[in-house]
C-alpha cells in the first residue's frame, strides 16, 4: 500500500478540485460505482476519524467531495507526525467543510507562528461562527498556540452567539481583554472549560496580568443556562473575596457540575448561601483553601451526587462518616487520608464505614 503523508494527501485532494463560476470542476469524471443519496454519503464520511481519510474519500467523485459540506463535526488533530502539515490541514478544512456545528482542535505538537499559518486558521473559523454550537481547542504545555493565531480565534468566536460548549485548554492570549472578549455574547452556553490560560502582558515581577476576579466572574455569571463549569487557572492575585463569589454563583442557578481550582472557604460559603438547586458534581481536588465545615454546609444546601475532597488531608474516618451522613444524595465520594493515596468510595455499594481506618481501603 502506498502510504502518503498528510500534506501529500490533502494537497492532492485540493489540486484535483478547483472552483469555476461557483461550480466544482476537475474532479474525477469517472462515475462512482456506488450510487447513494448525498445524505448517505455525508453520513458515511462523518464516521471517518481524520481529515486525511476524508480527503482520500473525497477524491472518489464529485458527490463524495460535496458530501464534506454537510458534515457537522470537524475533528482536527495536530501531533508530532503531522505538525508540519498543519497549514494544509487547516486549508483543506476551511475550503470544504462549510457549516460544521462542532469543531474540535487538539494539538500535542507546536504550531508555527507564521502569518500564513495564522491566516489559514482564521479562514477555518471565518463565516462559521453563527452555526457553531461546540468548539474545543485542547492543547498542552508543549503546544501553546502563537498569539497571532489566538487573536484570529478570538475575533471569530466573539460572534458565536449560538455556542453551547466552549473548551480552551492551554492557550496564550495577548491580554486579559481578549479572554473577556471571548466570553461575550454567549447566551446559550451550557458547558465552559478554561484551563491553563496565559497572557503576554506581564507585571514587573514577570507574572501574567489578569483582569479582576469580579470582572471575570461577572462575565461567566451572564451564562444563565450554564450546566458545567471548569476553571483551572493560575491566578496570582489574592483569593477572591465574598462579593466576587456572590457575583459568580448568583447567576448560575442551572449549574450541575463545578470544578474550580482556586475556590476557597468563602466560595463554598457562597455556594451554600446561593443554594444551587441542581448542583450534583463538586470537584475540590485542587483546592487547598477549603475546610470540611464549609463542605458540609454545601452538602446541606445542594443535592451533591459526586464529591471530590481529596485535597483535604483527613487524620481518620470521622470526617468521612460525617460527610456520608450529611450528604444523603452522595453516590461517589473521593477522599484522602494522611499517608494514603486518594480513594473513591462507591456509596451505592458501600453500606457501612468500618471503624478500622485500614479496612476502609478494602471496600
Amino acid at each position: 500500500m502506498d502510504h502518503k503523508t498528510s500534506e501529500e494527501v490533502l494537497h492532492t485532494a485540493h489540486e484535483e478540485v478547483t472552483y469555476r463560476n461557483g461550480d466544482i470542476t476537475n474532479c474525477s469524471e469517472q462515475p462512482s460505482q456506488i450510487f447513494l443519496p448525498q445524505e448517505i454519503l455525508t453520513r458515511i464520511m462523518s464516521y471517518l476519524q481524520s481529515l486525511e481519510e476524508m480527503a482520500r474519500c473525497s477524491q472518489i467523485s464529485k458527490p463524495w467531495l460535496r458530501a464534506l459540506a454537510g458534515i457537522q463535526e470537524l475533528n482536527i488533530n495536530i501531533d508530532f507526525c503531522n505538525q508540519n502539515d498543519a497549514g494544509a490541514i487547516f486549508n483543506f478544512a476551511s475550503k470544504y467543510f462549510h457549516n460544521p456545528s462542532r469543531i474540535n482542535v487538539r494539538c500535542v505538537a507546536p504550531i508555527e507562528s507564521s502569518s500564513r499559518m495564522c491566516d489559514t486558521f482564521s479562514n477555518l473559523m471565518a463565516g462559521k461562527s453563527k452555526c457553531l454550537r461546540h468548539f474545543v481547542y485542547d492543547a498542552n504545555f508543549l503546544s501553546f498556540p502563537p498569539v497571532n493565531l489566538t487573536n484570529g480565534l478570538v475575533q471569530c468566536l466573539k460572534d458565536a452567539t449560538n455556542l453551547e460548549t466552549l473548551v480552551i485548554d492551554h492557550c496564550m492570549f495577548e491580554s486579559y481583554h481578549d479572554i473577556l472578549l471571548l466570553l461575550m455574547n454567549k447566551p446559550q452556553l451550557r458547558s465552559l472549560k478554561l484551563c491553563n490560560l496565559s497572557t503576554l502582558h506581564k507585571a514587573e515581577d514577570g507574572e501574567a496580568i489578569y483582569c479582576s476576579m469580579e470582572t471575570f466572574h461577572e462575565a461567566i455569571a451572564s451564562f444563565h443556562q450554564l450546566r458545567e463549569l471548569e476553571l483551572l487557572l493560575n491566578w496570582h492575585e489574592p483569593s477572591p473575596n465574598t462579593p466576587a463569589w456572590s457575583i459568580l454563583f448568583s447567576g448560575l442557578k442551572e449549574l450541575r457540575k463545578l470544578n474550580i481550582n482556586y475556590i476557597d472557604y468563602t466560595g463554598l460559603m457562597e455556594i451554600a448561601r446561593s443554594s444551587l438547586p441542581h448542583l450534583q458534581d463538586l470537584n475540590l481536588r485542587y483546592c487547598q483553601a477549603v475546610s470540611i465545615d464549609r463542605v458540609i454546609d454545601v452538602l446541606h444546601a445542594c443535592p451533591i451526587h459526586t464529591l471530590d475532597v481529596s485535597s483535604l488531608q483527613m487524620e481518620d474516618d470521622a470526617h468521612i462518616k460525617e460527610l456520608i451522613r450529611i450528604g444523603i444524595s452522595l453516590v461517589k465520594l473521593t477522599i484522602k487520608l494522611v499517608g494514603y493515596a486518594p480513594l473513591t468510595l462507591d456509596l451505592e455499594k458501600t453500606y457501612s464505614i468500618p471503624t478500622d481506618t485500614a479496612n476502609l481501603y478494602l471496600l
